[in-house]
């Protein structure tokens, strides 16, 4: 990727200094003289204008992000082409990423924030029927106050199909994508709603789920394994926290939150109590339960280590006019009946206990 010096001219705009680098993209911070603003300049690899279906896709992208208009999306000003380079002129957010901000604590009411405000812009642009196909911490940019505003729509789409050539890059960060985005299946807003999911697990617990040694080997986890659960690596979570990253991460879309907004709302419901930690028998209850739930997941043979994720994945069909398979009952109703009695016979206990230690 070649290096744009500062003094570089892109059109009207005046390359100040490079900002970030990634496997196909360098951002780069400008100035635009007409207007006396500061912007940033995402400049794409040279290597794909080899490629005129990219060409295309680039173009069309471009001016599709370019009309998303939201409080909590970068804008995009415009875009162009300068000899060999294709760029995106977006607004300047000075204040960095969520990335840079992962080894800090951040307090419950700063993660729901910051998670409520991507969802926001997840749920306007998915009515405009964009899909963002990468949310990660990277792409989350912070402004003043912890502002939070999603940046690269499109970026991901743009890249389709760069994977066969360029190892490591395609559609997506494996660490955070949804199980039918690494089966390479068809995906809706729900994907996107996973991905927040994962990055919400990430700023309440202080690690990823799933980290393979090689991308698909983090992409097989993320299809078969069951999510590891958060109050089992962070004790002072509540239930209702929980509860709101467990739905967010189902492995099925159908199982997830069905919009972001609800996603929102769940998550900002459960922000107050999300500090007040379980008792241990109600840890382990729940942990059983997500046990059980995912057990058919977690007792799938191994795919072959040459294998695909996709491939991994499949189920083999069935014969042409076999019965489908019975469905197995869930126990969770059950669990969650003995856990609601579990407390009750608690809460009696308590009172009884007061009862006797009272002087008469």
């Amino acid at each position: 990727m070649r290096d744009l010096k500062p003094g570089t001219r892109l059109g009207e705009f005046r390359i100040e200094g490079k900002i970030g680098e990634g496997g196909m993209a360098a951002v780069y911070r400008a100035t635009q003289p007409s207007l006396n603003r500061t912007v940033a300049i995402k400049v794409l690899d040279t290597s794909l204008q080899a490629d005129p279906s990219f060409i295309a896709r680039f173009r069309r992208e471009a001016d599709t992000v370019a009309k998303l208009m939201h409080p909590n999306i970068v804008p995009v000003y415009t875009f162009g082409e300068e000899g060999d380079l294709l760029y995106l002129v977006m607004g300047y957010v000075p204040g960095g990423s969520l990335a840079e901000r992962l080894g800090q604590r951040l307090d419950f009411p700063t993660i729901g924030r910051i998670i409520g405000q991507v969802a926001d812009a997840l749920d306007y642009a998915h009515q405009q029927g964009v899909i963002h196909r990468d949310i990660k911490p990277g792409n989350i940019l912070l402004g003043t106050d912890d502002w939070a505003l999603l940046s690269d729509f499109g970026i991901a789409r743009m890249l389709e199909g760069q994977r066969l050539t360029r190892p490591g890059i395609g559609m997506g960060t494996p660490e955070y994508m949804s199980p039918e985005q690494g089966m390479s299946d068809t995906i809706d807003g729900r994907s996107d709603i996973y991905s927040l999911g994962i990055v919400l697990f990430e700023l309440a617990t202080g690690r990823l789920p799933f980290e393979g040694e090689t991308p698909f080997a983090t992409l097989y986890q993320q299809i078969h394994q069951p999510l590891p659960l958060p109050s089992r690596i962070n004790p002072a979570l509540s239930p209702a926290l929980e509860n709101v990253i467990l739905r967010a991460t189902a492995k099925r879309p159908e199982d997830r939150y069905q919009t972001a907004e609800q996603f929102k709302a769940a998550l900002e419901a459960a922000i107050p109590q999300a500090a007040a930690p379980s008792s241990p028998v109600v840890s382990r209850i729940r942990g059983l339960l997500v046990d059980l739930e995912m057990g058919e997941a977690a007792s799938r043979p191994a795919a072959a280590s040459s294998g695909t994720a996709r491939a991994a994945s499949r189920p083999r069909p069935a014969s042409p006019g076999a019965p489908s398979p019975p469905r197995t009952r869930s126990l969770a109703p059950l669990v969650w009946a003995l856990v609601g009695i579990g407390a009750a016979l608690g809460l009696l206990a308590l009172v009884l206990a007061l009862m006797v230690a009272l002087p008469r």
